[in-house]
């Protein structure tokens, strides 16, 4: 029985740990006029999501950051919430293909990188034709 008390309670002590060392804290800022401007979480492993608010509420970025740096999925939308690009970041450097779009949704430029060097480039029309390509 004693050993059953000890286990429960070590349990009950790891978690009660593992969730404090998840903890997230959540920090706001808003505009002068009272909407939301920014909504910022941290989290105890040097992990940030910032996420920024145009004044009509609708998001105007997304993004994480990482012991200071950007890291992770980026993600920007026009004033009516329509998705204009996303770009991906490691530790700091342009990673991946980074996407870009119009206002009608249509994608119009993707750029490659690997550590911050520009491998290529592709252009399209507003109405989907590849114009362009390096």
């Amino acid at each position: 029985m004693k050993k059953l008390i000890l286990i429960a309670g070590f349990i009950g002590f790891t978690s009660l740990f593992a969730q404090e060392n998840n903890k997230v804290v959540q920090k706001k800022s808003y505009y002068d006029s009272g909407e939301i401007k920014t909504d910022k979480f941290e989290m105890n492993n040097g992990e940030v999501k910032m996420v920024w608010y145009y004044k009509n509420g609708n998001i105007r970025e997304t993004g994480f950051f990482k012991n200071g740096l950007k890291h992770g999925l980026w993600t920007q939308f026009s004033e009516n919430g329509q998705k204009t690009a996303q770009a991906y970041y490691e530790k700091g450097a342009k990673e991946g293909t980074w996407s870009f779009w119009n206002t009608d949704g249509n994608l119009v430029y993707q750029l490659d990188f690997n550590k911050n060097v520009k491998l290529g480039a592709k252009h399209w029309d507003n109405e989907g034709k590849l114009i362009a390509k390096q």
